[in-house]
C-alpha cells in the first residue's frame, strides 16, 4: 500500500502537468493561415504543433519515470554526482538522461508518423 502511494505521488508533479497543458494547447491549435511572404505559416504551425507534442510527451515521460522508479530521487543523485564527485550517481544520471531522451524522441517520431508526417513526396 505504501508503494502504491509513492507511485501515485507521480501524478502530483506540477512541472509535468504544466508541460502537458502547454503542450496540449500548442498541439491542438488550429490557425487558418496562408503561406504568404517570407514566413511559411503552415510550416510554422506544424512546428508549433510538433513542439506541443514534445512538451506533452515530456510531461507524460516524467510520470512514467516516477512510476517505474519511485525510489530514485533526482536531487540526491545530482548532489552525489556534482557536489560529491561520485561516479556511481553520475552513471545513474547518465542512464536516466539517455533513457528519457531516447524514449521522448521515439514517442514523438512514432506519433508524428502515425499522424501522417513524412508521407508527402
Amino acid at each position: 500500500m505504501k508503494e502504491l502511494r509513492s507511485r501515485m505521488k507521480a501524478f502530483g508533479d506540477a512541472g509535468a502537468w504544466s508541460l502537458i497543458i502547454i503542450g496540449l494547447i500548442l498541439f491542438v491549435s488550429r490557425l487558418p493561415l496562408a503561406g504568404v511572404g517570407f514566413v511559411n505559416f503552415p510550416l510554422a504551425v506544424t512546428i508549433l504543433q510538433t513542439a506541443g507534442l514534445m512538451f506533452t510527451i515530456a510531461g507524460i515521460q516524467i510520470f512514467i519515470s516516477r512510476l517505474v522508479w519511485p525510489g530514485l530521487s533526482f536531487h540526491e543523485i545530482c548532489r552525489g554526482a556534482v557536489y560529491e564527485k561520485q561516479s556511481a550517481p553520475a552513471l545513474v544520471l547518465l542512464g536516466l538522461f539517455v533513457y528519457n531522451g531516447l524514449s521522448l524522441l521515439a514517442f514523438v517520431m512514432w506519433l508524428s508518423s502515425a499522424m501522417g508526417a513524412g508521407l508527402g513526396a
